[in-house]
């Protein structure tokens, strides 16, 4: 099997990770794609080892390396039966014809960040995320959370939720008997976007 995560958002693409590596109940074998070399990848292709019958491979941003990711793209249907190869890519071009062609053999996963525009969902999973850590976190603090949580991106005004701050955020607030405003500002201080006190309306309403 053959899957290709895309998106920059860290915590979805650990957690696409994550869920794939339990459902093969192996050990993956990870590689940086920008430093593999051709012969590396076609041991990658080339299946079960004499240490294994199975084998899952993990390759990050290989599309970084053009030529390696249209020598992938040549010998995608040669990915043995026995391999689970899982490609995380950051972003790609999605016009060339090697893309294209690993799409049509990978299964694809998308891991984009949530926009602005999702702060109602991103505040509820906040809400719902505080109960699975124990956390006594109100509506109120979980939209601060997600509105200091919420930052520019390159592309001009355009913002996104980085659900690994968020996260993390949680993971350090549950620790705490009493959750105050002045706790979170501690582990998240407020962002910089300059329509923060929007986005806070956004996520109370």
């Amino acid at each position: 099997m053959i899957y290709l995560i895309i998106g920059t958002d860290a915590y979805k693409r650990r957690k696409l990770v994550q869920n794939l590596v339990k459902a093969t109940k192996l050990s993956p074998e990870k590689f940086d794609g920008i430093e593999l070399t051709e012969n590396q990848l076609a041991d990658c292709i080339a299946g079960a080892t004499l240490f294994s019958a199975e084998r899952l491979i993990i390759i990050s941003d290989l599309s970084q390396y053009k030529l390696l990711w249209d020598k992938l793209a040549d010998w995608i249907n040669r990915v043995s039966a026995d391999t689970t190869l899982i490609l995380i890519e950051s972003s790609v071009d999605r016009r060339t014809k090697a893309y294209k062609t690993i799409a049509k053999t990978a299964t694809i996963h998308m891991a984009d960040p949530w926009s602005d525009r999702q702060t109602g969902e991103a505040v509820r999973w906040v809400v719902t995320r505080a109960k699975e850590l124990n956390a006594a976190l109100s509506a109120e603090q979980a939209g601060s959370l997600v509105a200091r949580a919420t930052g520019m991106t390159d592309r001009p005004g355009v913002y996104a939720i980085d659900q690994q701050q968020l996260e993390n955020a949680l993971q350090t607030l549950s620790v705490l008997d009493v959750i105050t405003n002045d706790s979170i500002e501690a582990v998240l201080p407020e962002s910089t976007a300059d329509n923060i006190f929007e986005l806070i309306d956004v996520a109370l309403g």
